[in-house]
């Protein structure tokens, strides 16, 4: 299978860490946070993969709905 990787810019991963910083522990969509910043949701979600990847973001799972649906809140580290 193939493998795709999509760079985020590192502008695009601030402004995704920054808007993390102001939720206080709140359920939240990708795409709520994508209509916040101002940033396509595909970018937000590629910026916030990254961000959990390089450990400044902890991605916690709130509610699953099903095997491949759950919600997820999102926590700034440091």
């Amino acid at each position: 299978m193939a493998t795709v990787c999509i760079n985020t810019s590192a502008e695009e991963q601030q402004r995704v860490y920054d808007f993390i910083r102001t939720l206080s522990g709140e359920q939240i969509s990708i795409s709520e946070i994508a209509r916040a910043i101002g940033m396509p949701q595909s970018r937000t979600r590629y910026a916030l993969d990254d961000l959990v990847s390089d450990n400044r973001v902890e991605k916690i799972p709130v509610r699953q709905f099903n095997r491949n649906y759950v919600r997820y809140t999102y926590k700034a580290i440091g």
